[in-house]
Parts: structure tokens; C-alpha cells; sequence
């Protein structure tokens, strides 16, 4: 069918030769005059934007919409005159259309639809410009293409200066962010979008910067790539600036305009009615008017034509954004997949946030399927460093996640490669600087040393391991020794090797080193050592270690551990001693036992006879070993093979002390006692070995070191409470004053380990009767006992009887001239009076401090010096520390200035701040004891005159005369 309308943008609209269609001719202008004068305003702008678009602006539409007088406020009456109206209400003419239409509303509503078009195309031209910038920016050159005297363009500019203020905010630079945000006033630095680019803000510039700097030159095919725009696409800030200025004032004139249509809505009132639908007749010829297309006049225009017409105009079109990336993936398939993640993914994982821990578990497995897929040595090589280096210091829970990857990328590994490309970064790690690394790699050994040959795991992760376990970091240390725990169960060869690390393990400095030894490596070694029949040879170089730590004078406190660690390493493997059970025989040891009783036992006696008994910690260690001999070789073995050797040893050690006095070590006794008698359970020879020991060694004079230490850990040990409480009776109620000393310090030694209903009960009665002893220094010797009892117990009755006997002890000690006595007296006293009771330290330790202070012993005037500085800072009224504390200080201070002289500048000092405290007090003293002196002088005098007057009146009443009234 032909076209009914000829358009002719000169000409007038005149209808076409036809008989019954009128072929009009029309122009843009005639349909652009006829849209402003109906008032179809948003019509009208609709059709100026589209001719704008199509090149084809018409003028009166453009200025038509440039003049904003055309959008003012008009009144109804123009826009809509008035209908006439008749007195009949029965008519239609006689309802206001005026005021019950909604012309009225929707004049306001069509300017507001203008300016929010108007809106909508700022912001499409904001959006538009942002986005060309930021495909500009994005698809420029590669760094390597930039000339080194190229100008910096301002976007590039503002984004820098938005990093680098971020940088020294975040380093702490922030005078140096002031003064750059100062020289930078036209930059919001708060507000990314101010750069003007259409992205999201890039990481900070430290991830940028480590970005590039991990960036390599790769060879690449030169292909065609349209840079030369870029200058061309380049916006600058300032059309942003104007652009969103434009917006803004379009929002402020849709608000004026809401604001005057919500006024005019208040004007208008509500009416409910119905109104018939009402027919405007409009003439044919304008009833429809058909724009099909923006051809010209003549419409001979062809489409390619209209391509040309259209490319050839810059301002309408630019070029699609392009990733050159993408133009060497011809054919996609997974092999191309795989070839792209294993390029990029190691990247891509830098800017990751591995911190969290789901993102760790969900990188490790797509990381260990490329291992396993990549056929590229190359990048499988690379994609393995990436899975060990994939956190910079790892933790143990990233740690795990990390290894079970390895370990699942090592089952799908050749043994080859594992070889060439896991073990030489493994190696490589070894000597990272980060020790989190280097646990790493111990880690890992013995993963990967399952899917290895056995030379490789016997030769070269030995070699691994042996130099971590000398690492520096404990926590490298305890790992690697757990590792070789792990390879040496599978090990064949290299014995020495794994026994020489195990050694050094076992005396480590470290606990934790020492623990997984102990626990993991020396039974795996020990083992070994049984499998090739050398568990012997084993056994006897940690002996002799033991031998050489015992005779080492140097480093007593890493030495003596060092004992200890080796006698637990022994212990681990006494299990291996053990007959099995078709070889066991009840008469006839096996080898193994044989050599622990002809060899291994009297060895270890030899050794402690040369341990002091102060050196706890290694006789406990002893002790722990026997007990793990009963408990592990059995009950029978100690009892028929051990217990009489160390019996015969002890009968020899009594005779001795009748002879040579306290020259022998008697760290042999805790051993027999708590090392076999206790675990074989034997309590009425622990009661009898220990009050015969009492009286041996009390009488004697030997060191009591050995004794307190069995009181010790028997107290803590409930079956032997019993059996100790009554071998002490026995001390107690020996004639010998040593005999019942020693006592007396096995029951300080037992105190603080027993409940108040064992002090009240079982404890309280023989102190009592030693402290009623006729001999002062057994009597002296209880103060200790009566001290610990105070600090510990809360019951009023024990605490009462406490302190009448500790008085009466003080007192009676204070009297005594025997400087033993005089010490313990004063040394009981400087240990309760902090915790003592405010009379009783005032009326009883200082009224007994203040005697003793005239003593010329050195020792004693030391050990008053001691006691005095822990009294001086208790809670004390102002009137004791002026009446009391400070007078016998003086005196002290004279006493240490003529026997102590290094001690006086102590007092003095004391002095000093006993003065500092009570100011005030000090000078009244002396003063109020003047007064009273004057005083009782003037009574007197009083008294006698009255007294040697004679009487003048019989009325005189001299008998009351001192009454108080």
C-alpha cells in the first residue's frame, strides 16, 4: 500500500492525488507547532530529543525549549476559558468542567514529567560520560606503552591523589594527608565518585603497587588496537562538574513545581460525583498523524546509506568496549579453561580475603584440581608455589586446610613430579624468613613422603628435616620432630641418623619440643632400635648422657632438666622390655630384663648417690622411673629383683651415717620410699622405714633435706598420710632434742597440704606436746609449725591455742642467749607479723622485737633487720608506730651502726619513712610527756603542802578531799 503522507520539510501539508485518502503534506516544524500550541509539551520535547538524535533538529523546537519563560505559571483562565453556565441544575452546560475536571492537575503534573525528563537525560549524560571515561581508562595502553615524559591526564590524577591520602591516613601520616588534602582543595578526598570515574574504588595503593610490581612481560602477537581514541573519549572533570550543576537545578525546579501543584490541590476541593464519558470531536484530517521513520522528503534513502550517514557523525556513536585478553581464546573448551585459570588464578589470589577461613577452604580445592588437570609443567610448578604460599603466615587452622591439599594434589602427582616440581619448593621454603613457613614445610615431609621413593624419603627429606629440627622457632622445632616421627615408622635405613636426632630432641630446650619427643619420636625410635636388636645400645647412650649431665657443674637449672627429659626418654621405652607372652618364664628373666637388673638398676643407684636431695626436681625424676618400673615391668620384678638391691644399698647408707655423720647423699631414701615401696603398696614398711630413718638421721645431725622431701610427697599422697603421721610419733617421743627438732620440720612440711580436720585432729596434738618440751629449742623449733598453721587455717578454736602457745614459745626464745634459738624466734616473728593479728603483733612481736634489738650478734641483728622491714609496712595506728616502732628502730640503728654497719643505712631508711607517715605524731610525743611531767610534779607539790599543813577546822572533810566528783 502506498504512503498516504509526502513529507516535506519546506512545504505546507497538502493532501495527495487520491480518491479516497488524502495524501497530506507535512512537516516537522508544522507537527512541532501544533504539539506547542495543544500544549503537548512533553510530546514535543519527546520529538526535539529524537531529531536531535537523528541530526534533524528543528529550530522552532529548539528554541522553544530553550526560553524557560515558556514554562512559567499561567492561570487557568488561559488554558482553559470558562464554560457558560445557566440557573438550570438539570443541564449539562450547568456544571463547572473548570472546576470539577483534572485539567487543572495534570498542567502541574506535565511540567513535572518535563523537568523529570530533563533529569533523566542529565543523568544519562553523566552516566554516559563517566562510563566512556572509564572504558577509555580501562582499555588504554598497557604500562609497557607509556612514554616516560607522558603528561599525566587528570583523572589519572585525582584517582592517585585519592590513593595516596588514603595510604598516609592509613600509615599514620596524618599531618602529611592535612597538608596534601590542603594543597589538593579542588578534590573531595572522602568520596570516590568525585574522581569521576564510572568503577568501583581500586584496592589500597599498596596491593597497586605489589600488583605491579609482580607484573611480567610476556611475548604477545601484535595486534591492531584503537588507542588513538582515547584522547578523543576523554572527558574532562569539568563537563562532570557542569553536568551534575545541570542536575542539580533540575531537581530544585521539580521541587518548586510539586511544591506549587501540592498548594493548588488545597485550593480545589473534593467532589464525589459521576460524570458521563465525554466525545471531543477532533477533525479527520488531525485525528492521526504517522511518522514512520526519519528518512528525507524524497525517501529514496537506502539503509546502507542511512549506516554511512549515521557512522559518519562522531557525536552518536563510539566503539563497544573490547578486552584483548579475549582475542586468543579462538576455540573454548576445558582444556582452554584450565590453561586460563592456571595463568591468572595465582594472581587473582593476592587480592582475595583469605583471612577468612571459607574463602581459604573454597581457593585450596580449585587450586588442587588445576594441579591435578594442568599438563604445563611450567605453570603446575607455579600453581604448587602458590598453594604453599598462598598465606603469608599461616596459622595452625590454615596450616591443615593447606595440607590437605597438598596431600590430595600429591595422589594425583607422578612420583616425577613430585620430585621436580613439590620437593625443590619445599627445600626453597625451608629457609623462609617467616617460621610459620618453615612449620609449613616439616609439615608437609611426611605427605608427600608416601607418593616418593624411598631413597628420595630416606635421603632428602631426612636432610629437610634434619635441618628444622635445629630451627631456631620452637614451634619449627616441635613440628619437624613429629614429622620424623611420622617418616621414621616407615624407614628402613638411616638408623643412626633418626637415633642422633632423637637425642637431641630429648634434651631440647623447648617443653613442647620435648613432649612430642617423648610422646611421638623416642617410642618410634625405640622400636627401631628393638626391631634391629639394638634397644640396649640405646638404653645405655642415654645412660650415659645421664652420667655426664649428673657430673656437669655449669648451667645447673638446663642441667638438671636435662636429666629429667632423659630419664622420661627411658621410661618411654621400657614398654619394649616387656617379655612377650610365649616367652615368659617365672624363673628365667628374658635378655632384655636381665641386663635392666644386673646393669640398668645399679647404674641408676651409682648415679644418685651423687645427687644432692636440694636438687628436687632430679630425685623426682628418679622416683618416676621406679614407679614406672613397677608399674610397667610388673610388681614381681620390683619386688623380688629391685627392692632388696636398694634395701641392701640403704642398710649400708645407715651404717654410714653412725660413722661419717652428714657427709653422705641421701637422695636414696625419697627413692626407696616413694619409688617402690609406695607403688608396691607396701604402707606398714613405709611407717617403719621412715621413724627408724628419723631417728638415724636426727641423731646423726644429717642434712634433713631428704626427710622433708618424703613429707612432702607423702602428704599429698592420702595413703600415706596415715603412715606418716604415726612414724612421726615415734621423733616425738624420743629423749633426743635432735630427734624432735627433726620432727618438728617434718610437720611444717605437711601442713600445707592437709585440711583443717587433719591439723585439728592429728596434727595439733603432737605439736602440742612438743611445744610443752622442757628444752627450748625443741619448743622453738614448733614456731615454723604454729605459722603455717595461722596462714592457712580458719577454724577460731585452732587459731586461739595457735597464738597463746606461739606467745608463750616468743617469750620464752626472747630470754634465751643460744643464737639458734635467738634466730628462729626472730625469723618466726618477721614471717607472722604481716599476717598476725593487730593486738597480737602489737602487744606481743614488736614488745619482743624491741628486746632483742640491744643483741651484739651479727646474725641476729641481720635477721632483725629482715624481720623489721616486713613489720614496718603493716597497718598500724599512728600512736604504736610512735610509741613503739620507731624508739626500737632507733636502738637498731645504733646496734647495726657498731656490729652491722651495711645494714644501717636500711634502718635509717625505714626510719625515714616510718617518720613521713606519722608527722604529726612524733613531735607531740615528746612535748605531751613534758606536760604530763609538769603536771604530776605540781600535783605532787599540791598533795604535800596539803598534807604537812596542819588541820584548823574539825570540819574539814580530808577523806573526800579525792573523790572523783
Amino acid at each position: 500500500m502506498e504512503n498516504p503522507f509526502v513529507f516535506d520539510e519546506m512545504g505546507p501539508l497538502t493532501p495527495s492525488t487520491s480518491s479516497d485518502i488524502v495524501k497530506l503534506k507535512i512537516s516537522y516544524s508544522d507537527i512541532a507547532e501544533k504539539l506547542i500550541r495543544d500544549k503537548l509539551w512533553l510530546t514535543a520535547l519527546e520529538l526535539h530529543a529524537e531529531l536531535v538524535e537523528a541530526g534533524k533538529e528543528v529550530p522552532k523546537l529548539k528554541e522553544f525549549f530553550s526560553n524557560p519563560n515558556n514554562f512559567e505559571n499561567q492561570t487557568r483562565s488561559d488554558l482553559f476559558p470558562t464554560i457558560a453556565r445557566s440557573s438550570s441544575q438539570a443541564t449539562l452546560d450547568s456544571l463547572d468542567f473548570t472546576r470539577f475536571s483534572e485539567d487543572g492537575e495534570r498542567v502541574n503534573d506535565e511540567r513535572i514529567a518535563v523537568l523529570e525528563f530533563e533529569l533523566r537525560k542529565a543523568k544519562d549524560t553523566i552516566n554516559a560520560l563517566r562510563a566512556n571515561l572509564t572504558v577509555a581508562t580501562g582499555e588504554g595502553r598497557s604500562c609497557a606503552q607509556f612514554e616516560k615524559g607522558e603528561a599525566i591526564k587528570p583523572h589519572e590524577s585525582r584517582a592517585l591523589n585519592f590513593l595516596i591520602n588514603e595510604y598516609l591516613l592509613l600509615q599514620g601520616y596524618k599531618l602529611t594527608a592535612i597538608t596534601f588534602a590542603d594543597e589538593n582543595e579542588d578534590q573531595d578526598f572522602e568520596d570516590w565518585e568525585d574522581v569521576g570515574l564510572d568503577m568501583p574504588k581500586p584496592s589500597e595503593l599498596l596491593h597497586v603497587y605489589r600488583a605491579g610490581i609482580r607484573q611480567t612481560e610476556t611475548i604477545t602477537s601484535s595486534v591492531g588496537v584503537q588507542t588513538d581514541q582515547i584522547e578523543e573519549i576523554f572527558i574532562p572533570p569539568k563537563v562532570l562538574e557542569n553536568a551534575s550543576h545541570q542536575e542539580k537545578t533540575v531537581d530544585q525546579s521539580i521541587d518548586e513545581t510539586r511544591s506549587e501543584d501540592k498548594e493548588e490541590k488545597e485550593v480545589v476541593s473534593e467532589t464525589s460525583g459521576s460524570f458521563e464519558e465525554i466525545e471531543v470531536a477532533v477533525p479527520e484530517e488531525e485525528a492521526v498523524i504517522s511518522v514512520g521513520s526519519s528518512q528525507e522528503e524524497s525517501g529514496t534513502a537506502s539503509p546502507p546509506q542511512q549506516l554511512e550517514e549515521t557512522m559518519s557523525n562522531d557525536d552518536l556513536w563510539s566503539e563497544l568496549p573490547r578486552l584483548p585478553q579475549l582475542e586468543g581464546y579462538d576455540n573454548f573448551s576445558p582444556e582452554e579453561l584450565v590453561l586460563a585459570l592456571s595463568q591468572h588464578l595465582p594472581t587473582m589470589v593476592l587480592y582475595l580475603p583469605l583471612n577468612n577461613k571459607e574463602w581459604l577452604q573454597r581457593i585450596v580445592p580449585l587450586l588442587v584440581c588445576l594441579i591435578a588437570l594442568q599438563s604445563d609443567p611450567a605453570l603446575r610448578e607455579n600453581l604448587i608455589l602458590c598453594l604453599l604460599e598462598i598465606k603469608k603466615r599461616p596459622t595452625v587452622e590454615d596450616r591443615s586446610i593447606i595440607l590437605s591439599g597438598m596431600a590430595r594434589a600429591c595422589e594425583t602427582l607422578s612420583e616425577a613430579a613430585i620430585e621436580h616440581h613439590v620437593l625443590p619448593q619445599c627445600w626453597q621454603l625451608m629457609s623462609h624468613k617467616y617460621p610459620e613457613k618453615r612449620a609449613l614445610v616439616a609439615q608437609v615431609c611426611p605427605r608427600i613422603s608416601l607418593y616418593i621413593s624411598r631413597e628420595l624419603r630416606e635421603s632428602l627429606i631426612i636432610s629437610i628435616l634434619k635441618q628444622l629440627i635445629v630451627d631456631k622457632d620452637e614451634t619449627v622445632r616441635s613440628e619437624s620432630v613429629a614429622s620424623l616421627a611420622a617418616i621414621a615408622a616407615t624407614m628402613s635405613r638411616n638408623y643412626h641418623q633418626v637415633e642422633e636426632l632423637t637425642l637431641k630432641a630429648m634434651t631440647d630446650k623447648s617443653d613442647a619440643v620435648v613432649k612430642v619427643c617423648l610422646r611421638q619420636l623416642s617410642p618410634v625410635t625405640a622400636k627401631w632400635a628393638h626391631t634391629r636388636g639394638r634397644l640396649i645400645q640405646f638404653m645405655a647412650i642415654i645412660l650415659s648422657n645421664v652420667a655426664a649431665y649428673i657430673k656437669e657443674e655449669k648451667n645447673a637449672v638446663d642441667r638438671d632438666r636435662s636429666i629429667v627429659m632423659c630419664l622420661r626418654g627411658m621410661t618411654a621405652c621400657l614398654p619394649l622390655f616387656v617379655p612377650e607372652e610365649e616367652a615368659k618364664t617365672e624363673d628365667v628373666l628374658s635378655p632384655l630384663l636381665l641386663w635392666v637388673k644386673d646393669t640398668l638398676i645399679p647404674e641408676l643407684l651409682s648415679l644418685l648417690d651423687k645427687v644432692d636431695p636440694k636438687r628436687e626436681d632430679v630425685v623426682v625424676g628418679f622416683i618416676k622411673f621406679f614407679t614406672s618400673i613397677t608399674n610397667i615391668l610388673g610388681s614381681g620384678f620390683t619386688f623380688k629383683e629391685v627392692k632388696s638391691m636398694v634395701e641392701s644399698r640403704l642398710d649400708k647408707l645407715e651404717s654410714s651415717l653412725e660413722e661419717s655423720g652428714n657427709t653422705v647423699m641421701l637422695s636414696i631414701i625419697p627413692v626407696h620410699i616413694l619409688g617402690i615401696l609406695t607403688p608396691l603398696q607396701l604402707e606398714h614398711e613405709v611407717e617403719k622405714t621412715i621413724g627408724r630413718l628419723i631417728i638415724s638421721i636426727g641423731l646423726s645431725g644429717s642434712s634433713p633435706d631428704a626427710m622433708c622431701l618424703v613429707a612432702r610427697r607423702s602428704a599429698q599422697h592420702f595413703n600415706l598420710i596415715e603412715p606418716l603421721i604415726s612414724a612421726l610419733w615415734q621423733g616425738i617421743v624420743h629423749p633426743q632434742a635432735k630427734v624432735k627438732v627433726l620432727t618438728s620440720k617434718l610437720l611444717a612440711e605437711i601442713v600445707p597440704y592437709s585440711t583443717e580436720h587433719l591439723i585439728a585432729n592429728r596434727l595439733l596434738p603432737p605439736l602440742v606436746t612438743l611445744a610443752s618440751d622442757p628444752d627450748v629449742s625443741v619448743r622453738v623449733s614448733t614456731l615454723l609449725v604454729h605459722t603455717l598453721i595461722l596462714e592457712c587455717c580458719s577454724s577460731r578454736e585452732v587459731m586461739e591455742k595457735c597464738y597463746f602457745e606461739t606467745g608463750r614459745i616468743i617469750t620464752d626464745g626472747a630470754d634465751c642467749e643460744q643464737s639458734p634459738v635467738l634466730l628462729a624466734v626472730v625469723s618466726a616473728i618477721g614471717r607472722l607479723a604481716p599476717k598476725a593479728e593487730s593486738n597480737f603483733r602489737e602487744q606481743v612481736l614488736l614488745r619482743e622485737l624491741d628486746k632483742l634489738c640491744s643483741n651484739k650478734s651479727e646474725e641476729v641483728v641481720a635477721a632483725l633487720v629482715e624481720a623489721f622491714s616486713n613489720t614496718v609496712y603493716c597497718q598500724m595506728s599512728k600512736q604504736v608506730i610512735a610509741n613503739t616502732l620507731l624508739p626500737s628502730l632507733r636502738k637498731l640503728e645504733v646496734t647495726c651502726q657498731l656490729r652491722l654497719p651495711t645494714h644501717s643505712e636500711t634502718v635509717s631508711a625505714m626510719i625515714r619513712d616510718l617518720e613521713f607517715r606519722v608527722p604529726s605524731v612524733t613531735p607531740q610525743h615528746s612535748n605531751s610527756r613534758v606536760a604530763v611531767a609538769g603536771h604530776v610534779e605540781e600535783v605532787k607539790q599540791k598533795v604535800t603542802k596539803m598534807l604537812t599543813t596542819p588541820i584548823s577546822k574539825q570540819t574539814t572533810n580530808l577523806h573526800n578531799i579525792f573523790w572523783k566528783k
